[in-house]
This record gives structure tokens, C-alpha cells and sequence, in this order.
């Protein structure tokens, strides 16, 4: 029989971003239990000091205006990170939202903490087979068991949403030691097989220069859609131009799909058909892609 644990104080987190970075949060909730009590639930806008992307702002609503005089992650950080350091954290999709924290830590130099965690995401694809409700996705999941969530996206209305969920699956499956895992940020190694393209002109190289904040060296990027500044095969050139590779289809070994920017002022998953869906798909798995908007790639001199 699997050995079973009873935990007595959880912490539920979940995070929004304002771009596809990864590296920067615009709002954290956090939920704290004990003994089947809340202590502690609050919900932090966060100043990311980062751009915002329409995408990301189209999902959570939340703009460079809202965060302007909020506090930046580290202050933020200080007041929560005992919660982290003392306990299992919670999520669903664990390893996105702790992947994210980390990362920003990282960038403000601060070091980052082993997560033991448990994700309610995997739990459901443990003991749920995905044609019983389409999806494991936090919104499906919550419909299927009568959650309320009535404001999805939204930090704290997730991860109350979340510790809901957490809570049925422990009473109806129980909680193995076997779901509570260790996080530790994965870095991927460049695949040999990928498309290589000679260097053609650079997507009106005297006026657009790469974005700085976006590493490209030994990257995999995958593109789709249709794109402002050139054809694919300009975009495909500017990417190799500036030390990163091509890939023609979506595999695990993709760092990032970029997705052509023309008619895209409201861009949402949905607009982009297969790929963007598969991306998606991906990310829920746990797998590192990032999904990034033709204007991350460039800035104009």
C-alpha cells in the first residue's frame, strides 16, 4: 500500500507575469493553512519593473499603471518567504508559478529556496483520465466539482480555487508521500536537430536591433503566424543572425514560439490556432516554452 501523509499547514500559491519571460510577477496570492484554518490570505500587486505584454494583460487585466506605485518582489518577498522556507507549497501547475518565483529571485540576486511542493495538476492527471472532463485545467476542474471560480486569473480568486481542490482530491484520493516533490529549475541543452538557416537580411537591420532582456544564444525558437517585419524566413535570419536556431515544428526541445504579431493588438491563445494550443498544452505538463510576441524579439535603435 502507498504510504500516506497528513499535512497540517499548507501554503496555496499562485502568481500572474506581466510577459512571457517567466522572470518578472505583477500579483502573488498567498494562502496559508493550519490545522484547517486560514491564517494568512493576501494578494500583492507587484511592480515587476519589466515590460507588460498585450497578451498577459489580456488574461489578467492587470496594466503598467496599476503596479506603477506598488512595491517591487524583493520588499514583497520578505514578507512571505517563510511561508516557502517552512512548509509544502501548494499550486496548480506547481512547477510554472515556482519556476516563475525562482527566476525572479534570480534576477534580483536573492537566493533561491528548495520548494517541496505539491501540484494539484498532476494529482488530478493521476487519478482523473482526461476524457472524463476534456481538460485538467483549473477553470475545467473547478466546473466539473461545483468550485467557485468566478474570476479566473485573478491570484486570489485561483488560489482559493486551488486549495479547494487540494482539500477534494486529499479527501477523496488521499495524499501519497509520492506527491510531495522537490522543485529545482531545469535547464534545457540545445538539440543538434535543429533548422539551420544562412544568414539573409535582418529584418530592417538599421532600424531594429534585438531586444536586450531576451537571450537568443543557443536558443530554439518555433514561429507561427504572420508577421509584421518580414517573412518567416527574415525572422527565422534575424534569430540565427543573433546566435539562436530555428525549428520548423513544436517539440519539447523549442525554448520559445514566437507568434507573428500582425492584427495581434488583442492577442489571446485562442487567435493562433494549433501550435499556440500545443504550447499551451506543453506548459501544463510542466514542459519549458515560453510563448512570445514578434515585439519581444526587437527593439528600434
Amino acid at each position: 500500500m502507498t504510504p500516506q501523509t497528513t499535512l497540517t499547514h499548507f501554503t496555496v500559491v499562485d502568481v500572474e507575469t506581466p510577459n512571457a519571460f517567466q522572470n518578472s510577477i505583477c500579483s502573488i496570492a498567498i494562502l496559508h493553512v493550519e490545522d484547517n484554518q486560514i491564517t494568512f490570505a493576501k494578494e500583492y500587486l507587484v511592480n515587476p519593473q519589466a515590460r507588460f505584454d498585450n497578451m498577459n494583460m489580456s488574461i489578467h487585466h492587470i496594466t503598467p499603471q496599476m503596479v506603477e506605485n506598488a512595491p517591487t518582489f524583493p520588499s514583497v518577498w520578505n514578507d512571505i518567504k517563510h511561508f516557502f522556507e517552512n512548509g509544502v507549497v501548494i499550486a496548480h501547475n506547481a512547477t510554472f508559478d515556482l519556476r516563475v518565483i525562482s527566476k525572479t529571485l534570480a534576477s534580483y540576486e536573492i537566493a533561491v529556496p528548495d520548494f517541496s511542493y505539491i501540484c494539484t495538476l498532476k494529482k488530478a492527471r493521476r487519478h482523473i483520465p482526461k476524457e472524463v472532463y476534456g481538460s485538467h485545467k483549473l477553470n475545467v476542474l473547478c466546473d466539473a466539482y461545483h468550485i467557485d471560480l468566478d474570476n479566473h486569473h485573478d491570484a486570489m480568486c485561483d488560489t482559493k480555487a486551488c486549495k479547494s481542490l487540494y482539500e477534494l482530491f486529499a479527501m477523496e484520493y488521499g495524499i501519497q508521500d509520492s506527491d510531495i516533490e522537490l522543485f529545482s529549475l531545469n535547464v534545457k541543452s540545445t538539440p543538434v536537430s535543429t533548422k539551420k538557416l544562412p544568414v539573409q537580411k535582418v529584418v530592417n537591420s538599421s532600424f531594429w536591433v534585438q531586444n536586450p532582456e531576451l537571450d537568443l544564444i543557443s536558443k530554439v525558437c518555433c514561429l507561427t503566424g504572420t508577421f509584421r517585419r518580414g517573412v518567416k524566413s527574415d525572422i527565422e535570419a534575424f534569430i540565427i543572425g543573433n546566435g539562436g536556431a530555428c525549428s520548423s515544428g513544436l517539440t519539447q526541445n523549442v525554448d520559445y514560439l514566437v507568434v507573428g504579431g500582425q492584427g495581434s493588438s488583442n492577442w489571446k491563445y485562442g487567435n493562433y490556432g494549433a501550435k499556440v494550443s500545443k504550447a499551451v498544452q506543453m506548459q501544463e505538463k510542466g514542459i519549458v516554452i515560453q510563448i512570445i510576441s514578434e515585439d519581444v524579439l526587437y527593439i528600434k535603435q
